[in-house]
């Protein structure tokens, strides 16, 4: 096989070679793509096809060029996505790809290389020239299980109490069908960043993911209400068989009423309702006890995913430990900015992130 790098033109069969690997997943489609770079036009994309003797796409690696003059020069696999595995079957053709890669990475300047994994971690390990770090996790459900099942898991007091109260207290939860939920959904989701002392992201973010996945149901927005009032918000992405909890949002006064596990039940009941067989509850800091005791408590199972570096772990990944110092400064810098500077300061922020 040979690699390619894919054009505009040979973005649908990109997309079908996606849907078909083991490895696919909504991330490396090319609307997500379109996502990215509309957002943050400081990247720049290389979609890599390896191609048969017949010019059918076997698999591939996406990668994007981060530059920044504050964090550096990167290959990333894939900016602002939570996993993005190379679409490989062997060693042999990540050594294929890689050639391209080094390639790239000369050609740019690249500082180092950075590749989210979720499914090929095995695969991956057996490369010498990669830097495993073993830091994030994800927790699951299985979907196949059924809701009755998934239900008696949940926690009793923290999780199936409050889902309760929130339907007695008459929040619902419907699915966002507007510009307008969007962006009420972001208003939230500033506030919420702040509370936990991160940046938030910018909304036309948010806006491209409405634009470009969720026509083709890649993606969903459910908002919360009481009465005419938006509460709080989830969104999530969708393919194949999994269902990712992207981003939860919510009014703190609403908490102790339970919009928060009304918002993410729905979200896990449209997901089985719809035939997906996985929800991924998403990544979490082996540091983050309370978020990774509030995953258990929905029965999440929990799965390694390590970040593979070349030649080694650096730049602003390196950065992403709440045990430094340089960490927790930055978290109480975002808690405590005003509201019009926070919104300036996250698009700053990502600018350079990613």
């Amino acid at each position: 096989m040979k690699v390619e790098i894919v054009s505009e033109k040979e973005e649908q069969a990109w997309d079908k070679m996606v849907k078909e690997h083991p490895f696919g997943s909504v991330f490396q489609t090319s609307c997500f793509k379109k996502v990215l770079a509309e957002t943050f036009p400081q990247t720049k994309p290389y979609y890599l096809a390896l191609v048969d003797q017949k010019g059918d796409m076997k698999g591939g690696m996406p990668i994007f060029l981060v530059r920044s003059w504050l964090t550096g020069t990167r290959l990333v696999s894939l900016p602002f996505a939570f996993y993005s595995d190379p679409l490989i079957q062997s060693k042999e053709e990540f050594e294929r790809l890689f050639v391209t890669i080094m390639r790239i990475y000369k050609e740019e300047g690249a500082s180092y290389l950075e590749i989210k994994v979720r499914d090929s971690t095995m695969l991956l390990r057996k490369i010498g020239s990669l830097t495993p770090v073993f830091y994030h996790k994800t927790y699951f459900l299985d979907l196949t299980e059924g809701l009755d099942n998934i239900w008696k898991k949940l926690h009793k007091d923290c999780i199936q109490r409050k889902i309760r109260r929130a339907k007695k207290n008459g929040i619902t939860v419907r699915t966002a069908t507007s510009e307008d939920d969007v962006l009420s959904f972001w208003r939230l989701l500033v506030k919420t960043r702040k509370r936990l002392g991160l940046p938030p992201q910018n909304c036309s973010y948010f806006e491209n993911i409405w634009k470009y996945l969720t026509p083709l149901q890649l993606a969903d927005f459910l908002i919360a209400e009481i009465g005419n009032e938006i509460i709080g918000g989830v969104n999530t992405f969708k393919f194949k068989n999994t269902v990712y909890l992207g981003y939860v949002a919510s009014k703190t006064e609403y908490w102790p009423l339970g919009v928060d596990q009304a918002l993410l039940w729905q979200a896990i009941q449209a997901g089985a309702d719809g035939g997906y067989e996985v929800f991924d509850i998403g990544k979490t800091s082996p540091f983050a006890n309370g978020l990774i005791t509030y995953k258990k408590r929905w029965g999440g199972q929990e799965l390694e995913t390590p970040c593979f570096y070349y030649p080694s772990l650096k730049g602003v990944s390196s950065l992403n430990n709440e045990r430094k110092l340089t960490y927790r400064i930055t978290t109480f810098m975002w808690k405590r900015l005003p509201d019009p500077v926070l919104r300036m300061g996250g698009r700053f922020a990502y600018r350079h992130l990613g």
